[in-house]
């Protein structure tokens, strides 16, 4: 009998690190990107890359960045140019972090 109980705790122990673990790990931000850089026309944001503003926020140390805007007026695929320039720069030795808000998803905002 103590075989079955202590088999059932395994498994329903190894369940809920299974489930715990699901929930607390990080969307794959990759995809967010790949998906926006298919989706992005040529020359699209190099305004922005061009601009004094993004050249000045570029160069200032521990400085961040922030889109806003109204829904679907561009702000991923403009974000994702933004990434791609930082991460082609082969100038750079800084660290470049990114967080993409998915709202369409909604399986990133289920609670456990």
């Amino acid at each position: 009998m103590s075989d079955v109980v202590n088999s059932l705790h395994a498994a329903a122990t190894k369940n809920l690190n299974s489930r715990l673990a699901s929930w607390f790990s990080a969307p794959n931000s990759s995809s967010f990107l790949n998906t926006a850089q298919t989706k992005r026309q040529q020359d699209t944001g190099t305004w922005l890359l061009e601009s004094p503003i993004f050249l000045g926020w570029k160069g200032a140390p521990h400085s961040f960045l922030r889109l806003h805007g109204k829904a679907g007026c561009g702000k991923t695929i403009l974000g994702s140019t933004v990434l791609c320039s930082l991460l082609d720069d082969s100038n750079s030795n800084e660290m470049v972090a990114c967080f993409y808000f998915d709202f369409q998803k909604s399986n990133y905002f289920k609670t456990f």
